[in-house]
């Protein structure tokens, strides 16, 4: 800024995003002049400075002008927004939980933002440019012109455009959404002077149907095709009167399935429409209306039909320089309501419309007198009355094309300074928007394109014509990294967790933080094992798993995001793109702001197998490592997001089928909860219903409840909880899951084991000796359901046990309590306290089918109470329901029936009471 500029700011009451009108927002006295008193930056040129408390707040938008010595004022410059001062830290959460490894806070291209969050730092994050694929372009110099396009009722793209050699619109046609396969249709050489202005609909028979203008004779012509390729097809002349047919514009309402075609007829400076009378436009010249003959009117039409099914056309008003609109009050458009939407200067130029998801029109058309791309929204079907915004700065030229997005949201192509823009806007009135550039190489213009959005992707596929290079290039705009993006930037976060990248043009970028660089905040254990986070929550802009192989996005604001793109696939670790799992798509028009990326190393999200070095992000011996490697406790989260890959009993679940031991649990505080949960935090019940008998046991009838079908089963491993390399798993849990199947006669389902005993381990609500559709022996053997050794403290409870060699076996192990359990048909016995264990509780318990006995207490000072012990000691040798060995039990009111034996077997011991 030069010496003695006077800087004036104000409040901005344009929009945001571009330079606008502004009231006085600061009054004069605060009006600062460079290098006075106000200005604390002694930099000759450069402003510093501060405003009084309470003057402004965050969320303000302010512009400015600059007076230079003398007294030559600016224009407004670029609004600005106020943003709030930092924040002292505070833990964030998500779905009812708290997580302190969150990564990122603010992107402020060009500038610096603010942390927010308590954040991770030292994450490695990247900026890659997301780049548009040009698919296909036609090797003649001499088609290309007047491109117009649409979409076959399956979705594939069609572009149509004039071949200058040959005289005649040439068909175009994609194979798929991408345009990955094209087949271009050759019409033939014309003698006469045809393809002008032409415009493409597709018919419901998937026909297209060509509008387009002889010029050596300046009629109006329509090109009806008699296949989807428009092979053959028959070219009709329909409106011979004077100089007609420029500018055409062609749609098909669903009411009747008969093309109607918007024109300019420029003998009588009219706009006119014709409707045809039957598909193929054959039956005479059908029904022609002058829709608009005030002045010269009807110039650069384009036409959609309404939500209404009527068709309304937006022109250009020569005579007034003014952008109007038609809305047909039929489908022969004998009347309309012709509207006036901008006559400021010279507005209105080369319009487009579209209808968005709310019914109402959205125009894009071209300011000539400040050569400026503007939006209009209207408030009604009709556009009566609408809202006008600028969309750009100068520099732009005239065409354009809007088109809506699955999402509700305009896309917009235009061409500017030589290369075509595609603008992506955030809300329906695009009142946020960015815009990328389509670059490959040299000037390409857009002076004439046209675009379409299949559903199948949901960005655009342009065809337009690079005047340069003269050809006719098809570009699609791919949401999928992998096709081809370019790394901009890499930062790491600082201490605060926050990442800027500084000095990015305007475009379209993808943000991915690396997950193999997130750090625990709570500090690393001795484990040898590794740690790698899985994400859980993404900023607007985000692609995430939906559940179904497929990721949705980008998403419309910040959200859950549990397993990043891809649910079954890791986080790449290297600087490339291709496989990054954690990634946001995000606009740059000016400073952008991104938000957090949350990340967990407790999320369970996928059925991987791998184990050791070997697992994957997200999977269950991954938790198990993280557990071990981050300091305190690790409660598990299941959120899958992959699909269900078991089924059976009337459900579905999610099973890992093991070839290779899972990790040891080592560290304490370590929960294995198979609660199924969704992205949202609600309940993912898929495997509805229960398993075990239920009922009541006992004689005081406690009652029994029959376990919940667990979402988790763990097939082919034991989960051990060992005390290793001075860790131990005190206070451990394993809740809801479903164990079988280790095919290992000499291994524990769940087994614990301490060199010291360990303490406070819980075993809840699992299945424990089958899969989780229907209470059966698995093909693959087991030892013990649960085997505590060295284990004080212990709570098994609410579980159904079975089919093992016996259920629950405890040695060494001191203050257990086993309760409301069913333990079913151990080869051995139901539940066996061995001779160093002690003071074992055994209550409210269904104990039935074992080959030996129901319960052998070996242990002393135990107490047996309530149960119902039936069917037990039918095997050889031990016959009964309970046996009891050392000193000092309590056996009382239990049910005990059909035992092969002594219903109670009191083995040379005293001080027993039963």
């Amino acid at each position: 800024t030069p010496a003695a500029t006077t800087l004036e700011l104000f409040e901005a009451t344009a929009h945001p995003s571009g330079y606008g009108e502004g009231t006085l927002f600061v009054p004069t006295p605060w009006a600062l002049l460079e290098g006075g008193p106000n200005d604390t930056d002694a930099t000759a040129g450069s402003f510093e400075f501060s405003f009084p408390a309470g003057s402004l707040a965050a969320g303000d938008w302010l512009t400015a002008t600059a007076t230079d010595a003398a007294n030559n004022t600016s224009e407004f410059g670029p609004n600005r927004r106020v943003l709030d001062p930092p924040e002292p830290p505070a833990p964030v959460t998500i779905d009812g939980r708290v997580f302190e490894d969150i990564v990122g806070d603010h992107l402020l291209v060009g500038a610096v933002g603010d942390p927010d969050n308590p954040l991770t730092p030292g994450v490695t994050v990247d900026l890659f440019r997301e780049l548009p694929q040009e698919v296909w372009s036609h090797p003649d110099l001499v088609t290309g012109t007047f491109v117009s396009g649409a979409l076959s009722p399956t979705g594939e793209p069609r572009f149509v455009s004039r071949d200058s050699f040959d005289r005649v619109p040439n068909l175009v046609s994609c194979a798929d959404a991408k345009c990955d396969t094209v087949t271009r249709q050759f019409a033939g050489t014309s003698p006469f002077d045809t393809g002008y202005y032409t415009d493409i609909a597709i018919a419901s028979d998937g026909y297209p149907v060509i509008s387009h203008y002889r010029a050596d004779t300046g009629d109006l012509r329509i090109r009806d095709c008699n296949g989807p390729d428009c092979s053959p097809a028959s070219d009709r002349q329909i409106d011979t009167g004077g100089d007609v047919g420029l500018y055409t514009s062609i749609g098909i309402p669903p009411s009747s399935d008969l093309p109607v075609v918007s024109y300019y007829d420029a003998t009588n400076g009219d706009l006119k429409i014709h409707r045809c009378d039957d598909s193929d436009c054959t039956s005479g010249f059908g029904f022609i209306t002058v829709v608009d003959s005030v002045g010269d009117v009807g110039r650069d039409t384009d036409m959609a039909i309404g939500a209404d099914g009527l068709p309304i056309i937006a022109y250009y008003d020569v005579t007034n320089t003014a952008l109007k609109v038609a809305h047909c009050d039929d489908t022969d458009c004998a009347t309309a309501t012709i509207t006036t939407v901008d006559s400021t200067n010279d507005r209105g130029r080369e319009p487009s419309i579209a209808i968005g998801y709310d019914g109402l029109p959205k125009i894009t058309y071209y300011d000539a007198s400040a050569d400026r791309l503007r939006f209009a929204r209207c408030d009604d079907a009709a556009c009566t009355s609408s809202t006008q915004t600028t969309l750009t700065l100068a520099g732009v030229g005239p065409v354009s094309d809007i088109e809506m997005g699955p999402d509700g949201f305009p896309w917009i192509a235009y061409e500017s300074g030589d290369t075509v823009y595609v603008r992506y806007c955030y809300t329906d009135s695009c009142g946020s928007s960015f815009a990328s550039p389509i670059d490959f190489g040299g000037d390409i213009e857009g002076q004439y394109l046209d675009m379409v959005i299949p559903p199948a992707t949901g960005t655009p596929v342009l065809g337009y014509y690079d005047i340069t290079e003269g050809r006719f290039t098809i570009t699609a705009i791919t949401n999928d990294p992998r096709a081809g993006s370019t790394g901009v930037a890499t930062d790491v976060t600082d201490g605060l967790g926050t990442f800027s990248f500084s000095g990015v043009p305007a475009g379209e970028y993808w943000v991915s933080p690396r997950s193999s660089t997130v750090t625990p905040s709570a500090g690393l254990t001795t484990s040898p094992d590794t740690y790698h986070a899985e994400q859980t929550y993404g900023p607007s802009g985000s692609f995430c798993e939906d559940g179904t192989g497929t990721w949705v996005g980008p998403t419309a604001s910040a959200d859950a995001c549990y397993g990043g793109v891809e649910g079954d696939e890791d986080d790449s670790t290297t600087s490339l793109i291709s496989y990054r799992e954690h990634l946001a798509l995000v606009g740059a028009p000016v400073d952008a702001t991104v938000g957090d990326f949350g990340f967990s190393f407790n999320v369970v999200t996928r059925s991987h197998n791998g184990v050791g070095g070997f697992a994957q992000q997200g999977s269950l011996d991954q938790f198990i490592q993280n557990a071990n490697t981050v300091v305190g406790g690790n409660t598990m989260r299941f959120v899958p997001r992959v699909p269900a890959n078991s089924f059976g009993g009337g459900g579905s679940w999610w099973r890992l089928w093991l070839v290779s031991a899972l990790s040891d649990i080592n560290d304490g505080g370590t929960i294995v909860d198979g609660h199924a949960f969704n992205p949202d935090g609600t309940d993912r019940d898929t495997n509805t219903g229960t398993l075990g008998t239920g009922g009541f046991v006992g004689v005081d009838n406690i009652g029994l409840v029959p376990v919940d079908k667990p979402e988790l089963e763990i097939r082919g491993s034991q989960l051990a909880f060992l005390d290793a390399g001075g860790l131990s798993p005190d206070g451990s849990e394993v809740h809801r899951i479903s164990i079988h199947g280790i095919g290992d006669p000499a291994q524990d389902l769940i087994y614990a084991d301490g060199t010291a005993p360990l303490t406070g381990l819980e075993v809840t609500s699992s299945i424990i000796g089958s899969a989780p559709g229907t209470f059966a022996p698995s093909p693959g053997a087991h030892r013990w359901g649960v085997g505590l050794n060295a284990v004080d403290g212990t709570l098994v409870t609410g579980n159904l046990i079975g089919f093992g060699e016996r259920g629950v076996q405890l040695t060494g192990s001191a203050s257990v309590i086993i309760q409301g359990n069913e333990i079913v048909g151990a080869s051995k016995d139901g539940v066996d306290g061995y001779y160093d264990a002690s003071n074992v509780t055994v209550v409210e318990n269904l104990i039935r089918d074992s080959d030996d006995f129901g319960i052998d207490m070996l242990a002393g000072n135990s107490v047996i109470r309530n149960n119902t012990i039936d069917n037990n000691g039918n095997g050889a040798g031990q016959t009964g329901g309970i046996r009891l060995y050392e000193a000092v039990h309590l056996v009382e009111k239990n049910i005990v029936t059909n035992s092969g034996g002594p219903g109670v077997l009191v083995s040379g011991y005293d001080s027993l009471v039963v």
